[in-house]
């Protein structure tokens, strides 16, 4: 079982790496800037410790997608107690969890990296595997998009991702620079962004 010293390299590595990707791009950041970063001198600690680049990328989602994984199930377990579901509330069991990661800086370095990992994936399919609650979520919103044909309806969703972690990227990356532009509160932005995404979903079919 790992020591204390061995879990502190590990969050160490961990958390420049989230720095850097947010800050550089995981592309353009080299696997020597993370070890120097992170003041490590042995030059294999990150494939000690995560196995690969890939890995460390991982469990840099792992450890949010944890937590919003957990908060989307409270949101559904609500929606089952429900008299009625909408589209809207669905949207919010998608939106809410993951925009909440805006509030904290390890949240908004995360939020930055999305974008980035999802580029050239199925972004659907991407998003669901191995997150049940988010599976749940997708499959929720496509029953609530019964006037849609399924071809409209998995495109709509899969565009709605797409703005949805673009928009939140853009979030945290204003944040970041410290930007003196006016902009909504959370809860107004998250509101908003809900109401949005809904609209988009709910359109008629063209």
């Amino acid at each position: 079982m790992p020591g204390v010293g061995t879990l502190g390299t590990r969050a160490q590595i961990l958390n420049a790496a989230e720095r850097l990707f947010a800050k550089n791009g995981i592309a353009a950041t080299s696997n020597t800037q993370v070890l120097e970063r992170s003041k490590q001198r042995n030059q294999s600690a990150l494939h000690y410790h995560f196995g690969s680049r890939t890995g460390l990328v991982d469990a840099i989602f792992d450890r949010h997608l944890d937590r919003i994984e957990a908060a989307r199930w409270d949101v559904l377990t609500d929606l089952d107690a429900a008299d009625s579901v909408t589209t809207t509330d669905v949207v919010r069991a998608l939106v809410e969890p993951v925009a909440e990661c805006l509030r904290t800086t390890s949240g908004r370095n995360y939020l930055q990296l999305v974008p980035e990992v999802m580029r050239g994936h199925n972004i659907v399919a991407r998003s669901v595997k191995g997150r049940p609650a988010m599976r749940e979520v997708v499959a929720r919103l496509d029953a609530q998009l019964g006037h849609l044909s399924p071809p409209l309806r998995s495109e709509r969703i899969a565009c709605s991702l797409v703005v949805l972690t673009d928009v939140l990227a853009a979030r945290a990356r204003q944040h970041r620079v410290r930007s003196k532009a006016k902009s909504l509160n959370h809860e107004l932005f998250v509101e908003n962004l809900v109401l949005m995404v809904t609209g988009a979903l709910e359109s008629p079919s063209p």
